[in-house]
C-alpha cells in the first residue's frame, strides 16, 4: 500500500517513498529512496538511493481500537465519580452509621459508549469518618480503626442522559 511521496530537487530528484508491506500478518513500514536524473545515460537515469529502511508494524492494541474496553486507574476523575455512586449505593444497603469509602480494585475497565460503562472487578469498602449522607464525600477518609467491609464487583453505566446520570448493574458482593 502507498502511503506517501516526498520530491526533493538537487542534481536530479530524490524521491522518497513510504510504503507499507504485508505478508499474512505480518506489516512493514518501509522508506525507499529513489533516484531520477534523466539526462544521464538509460539504466543510470533511475537508480535506488540506498537500501529500503523498513520497521515492523505492530498491530493496535485493544487500548487503540474505538470502543474497546481499557484499563485504568482508581485515582482517574471520571472512574472516582463512578465510584461515588457506588459507594452511595452500598452505604445506603448497610446498616452501619458511617459511609463506605472505596479504597482499592483489583481492576477497572472503562469503554466509551453512548456514555461511559466502567467495569470494576473486586472494589475493597472499608468504614470512613464521615457520617452516612457526606457532604463532600471526597473528604471522607477511611477511618483509623476501619476493617473491612465488603469486596464487591459491579458494572456502572454513566450518560447525561441517563437520571440519575450513574446506572449500577451486576453488583456482587462478598
Amino acid at each position: 500500500m502507498f502511503l506517501s511521496r516526498r520530491p526533493q530537487v538537487v542534481s536530479g530528484t530524490l524521491y522518497r517513498y513510504t510504503i507499507e508491506l504485508t505478508n499474512g500478518e505480518n506489516k512493514e513500514q518501509c522508506d525507499v529512496r529513489v533516484w531520477s536524473q534523466p539526462w544521464l545515460p538509460e539504466g543510470q537515469r533511475t537508480v535506488l538511493g540506498g537500501a529500503p529502511k523498513c520497521t515492523q508494524v505492530k498491530a493496535p492494541s485493544a487500548r487503540s481500537m474505538l470502543g474497546a474496553p481499557e484499563v485504568v486507574s482508581i485515582t482517574e476523575e471520571d472512574v472516582q465519580s463512578a465510584l461515588g455512586a457506588l459507594e452511595q449505593r452500598q452505604t445506603a444497603q448497610s446498616n452501619g452509621l458511617v459511609y463506605l469509602k472505596a479504597v482499592s480494585a483489583k481492576k477497572i475497565t472503562k469503554q466509551v459508549v453512548n456514555g461511559l460503562v466502567f467495569s470494576l472487578t473486586d472494589v475493597t469498602f472499608y468504614g470512613s469518618s464521615c457520617s452516612r449522607t457526606p457532604t463532600d464525600r471526597t473528604t471522607c477518609s477511611v477511618a483509623a480503626d476501619a476493617s473491612l467491609v465488603q469486596t464487591c464487583s459491579a458494572n456502572i453505566w454513566f450518560s447525561t442522559q441517563n437520571t440519575p446520570n450513574y446506572k449500577i448493574s451486576d453488583v456482587v458482593c462478598k
